[in-house]
């Protein structure tokens, strides 16, 4: 009866509760749809990112593969970006029983915490779940991070939602905006608590995909992206000494 209860409710409408999921190993975590996590003990429940049951499960699984399973966009044992949470790799792709409906879910490995992080596999586009950039797209990243910027805004709650806003997209080139607004900042002042730990998250999401994807260690990119964002500094600097210079001359005539 009450399994039936907790069926219907999770038929009839969104929900962010999703009971009895427990990973084979490991610490796990709930997914929140802020894109935050917060700790569990393996034997308490995930919270995924809002996602709706469906009322039949052919309804939910969409289309299916000649061999009978559930025909899915990521596979075992390849690497994706988790929005907000970096590199991670795809270890299962595992049904989940929900009231009378079983569901397919990816069971994601984060390298950041070595934890694990259920992901409704019909939701996993909705979530932002992608696959890392190309090897191509490093030389892109490297060549954003080094180019001029707009100067920030000057009220922290203003910048501090918009840079909010671009972490959540996961968009690895969003970030790198983030990382250099916020690496310049921290040259003139000091960071807010909050924007402190943005500023340490962007540059660790920044530095862990180009490593992943160049195949290098943390430690031999982590100079290359300081030195890129350093020239951003140094132009965004120079092309506000330029400005004041022109200001200058045009007020002397």
């Amino acid at each position: 009866m009450a399994a039936d209860l907790l069926a219907h409710r999770l038929l009839s409408r969104k929900t962010t509760a999703v009971k009895n999921l427990t990973p084979s190993n490991g610490p796990c975590y709930s997914a929140f749809s802020s894109g935050q996590l917060s700790s569990r003990t393996p034997d308490r429940f995930f919270v995924s990112h809002n996602f709706s049951v469906p009322s039949r499960a052919c309804d939910y699984l969409g289309e299916v593969s000649n061999s009978g399973g559930v025909k899915v966009g990521f596979k075992v044992g390849q690497k994706v970006v988790y929005p907000n949470h970096g590199i991670g790799t795809i270890e299962q792709i595992e049904q989940k029983q929900i009231g009378a409906t079983a569901l397919p879910f990816y069971t994601l490995r984060l390298a950041a915490t070595n934890s694990l992080v259920l992901v409704p596999v019909s939701n996993a586009a909705e979530v932002g779940l992608r696959k890392p950039i190309t090897s191509t797209e490093c030389d892109t990243l490297f060549a954003a991070l080094s180019a001029d910027f707009k100067t920030p805004a000057h009220d922290w709650k203003d910048r501090f939602k918009d840079f909010s806003e671009k972490m959540r997209t996961g968009n690895i080139f969003e970030v790198a905006e983030v990382l250099k607004h916020l690496n310049f900042l921290s040259h003139s002042k000091p960071l807010s608590f909050r924007e402190q730990r943005m500023l340490e998250r962007a540059h660790y999401l920044v530095v862990s995909e180009l490593a992943a994807v160049c195949r290098q260690p943390e430690c031999n990119v982590e100079p290359r992206v300081n030195d890129a964002l350093a020239l951003a500094c140094a132009r965004h600097e120079g092309k506000g000494n330029g400005l004041a210079r022109r200001a200058a001359a045009a007020g002397a005539h």
